[in-house]
C-alpha cells in the first residue's frame, strides 16, 4: 500500500494534496432489520440498543448475550450476528425468552442456555466476537452474590482478541432526592428490596460506571466508546416494581409483618396511580453504555511481558 501511495505522490503536481487513508470511524448509519427466523423481529426503539448498533462494527460474527432477556434477545435477533448464544441463570426467564423470541431466532445457529457464571464449565473453551452484558452487573448479587469482579473476568476471557464487550448498566439511584415524585420511586424500590431481604433473598445492586471502568482497566481492557442516557421513569414502570414487590411480600414468613407490608403497598399503588408526573414520565437517574476492547500492547512489550 505504501508503494502505491509513494508512486501516486511522485506522479502528482507539487501543489496537489498528499493522499492519505482516512481512519475508520466506529459510528455507522443504522442497518435495516434482518430476518433470521420464521418472523422478522420488530425494530427497537431503545436508545441504548440503537446507539450500540451504530458504534459496533458492521459484521458482528458470533455473539454472546451474557444475561439475556426478552428485550436484549429481540434486539440481537435483528442484528448482523452470524450466531447468538444467550445465557440466563433464571429458569423462568429461560421459559419466557424461548416462548417470546423463538420465532425470531435461527434454530440452526442460535441457542438459549440456563447457566450461572460462577460455574467455570459454562461455555468453557468458547470465545465470541461480541459479548453483550445488558444490565447484568446489577443482577449479580441476586444470582451470584459478590461476584461482580469474577463476572467481569469471565466475560473478558470470552472476548476474542479483536472482539468487543458491550456493557449496559444503571447508575445507582440518588437516595437523597427531595422532590415528591423521586421519593415515590425510591419508596417503591425500597419496598421491593425490603421484602426480598425479609424473605431471606439477596437484592439487586446497581454498579456505578466509574467502578466498572476501573475494574475493566485492571483487567487490561480499554473503553473505546461510552455514553450516558437520562432515565425517564413512567407510571407503568413503577407499577411494575410494585407488582414485583407484592410477589416478594408473599414470601415474607411473618403474617403480621406481611399484612403491614401489603397495606403499605396499597398506599404506594394509590399514590403512583394518582401521580401526574409519572403519567408524563419523570426524569430520574441515568443509564450508561460502554464499548470495550482489549488494550493494545505497550511498545516494547513482548508476549504480554513489559521490557525491562
Amino acid at each position: 500500500m505504501w508503494l502505491l501511495v509513494l508512486l501516486l505522490q511522485l506522479l502528482q503536481p507539487s501543489d496537489a494534496p498528499i493522499m492519505q487513508e482516512a481512519p475508520p470511524s466506529l459510528h455507522r448509519a443504522r442497518a435495516p432489520v434482518r430476518q433470521r427466523g420464521r418472523r422478522r423481529p420488530p425494530e427497537t426503539d431503545d436508545a441504548i440498543f440503537r446507539w450500540l448498533g451504530q458504534v459496533l462494527p458492521a459484521h458482528w460474527g458470533e455473539v454472546l448475550d451474557a444475561g439475556t432477556g426478552l428485550d436484549s434477545l429481540t434486539w440481537l435477533a435483528a442484528s448482523p450476528a452470524t450466531s447468538i448464544t444467550a445465557v440466563t441463570a433464571s429458569k423462568t426467564m429461560h421459559k419466557d425468552v424461548v416462548g417470546g423470541v423463538a420465532d425470531f431466532l435461527d434454530p440452526s445457529a442460535d441457542i438459549v442456555l440456563i447457566g450461572n457464571w460462577q460455574d467455570e464449565q459454562l461455555l468453557h473453551g468458547r470465545s465470541f466476537d461480541v459479548v453483550i452484558a445488558d444490565y447484568l452487573l446489577g443482577a449479580v448479587d441476586y444470582f451470584a452474590p459478590h461476584f461482580q469482579d469474577g463476572l467481569l473476568r469471565r466475560l473478558a476471557g470470552l472476548v476474542r482478541p479483536d472482539g468487543w464487550l458491550a456493557i449496559v448498566g444503571r447508575e445507582p439511584d440518588d437516595i437523597t432526592a427531595k422532590d415528591a415524585t423521586s421519593q415515590l420511586i425510591l419508596d417503591a424500590n425500597a419496598l421491593r428490596d425490603a421484602s426480598m431481604t425479609l424473605s431471606r433473598q439477596m437484592t439487586y445492586r446497581e454498579i456505578p460506571q466509574w467502578w466498572v471502568q476501573e475494574r475493566l482497566g485492571a483487567l487490561g481492557l480499554q473503553v473505546r466508546e461510552a455514553k450516558l442516557f437520562p432515565r425517564q421513569v413512567t407510571k407503568d414502570k413503577v407499577l411494575g416494581r410494585l407488582v414485583w414487590a407484592e410477589k416478594e411480600i408473599r414470601n415474607v414468613p411473618h403474617g403480621s409483618l406481611r399484612a403491614s407490608l401489603l397495606k403499605h403497598l396499597a398506599g404506594l399503588r394509590a399514590r403512583v396511580q394518582a401521580s401526574r408526573a409519572l403519567a408524563r414520565g419523570h426524569p430520574f437517574g441515568q443509564d450508561y453504555a460502554m464499548l470495550v476492547q482489549q488494550s493494545p500492547p505497550q511498545q516494547g512489550a513482548r508476549h504480554g511481558l513489559s521490557s525491562v
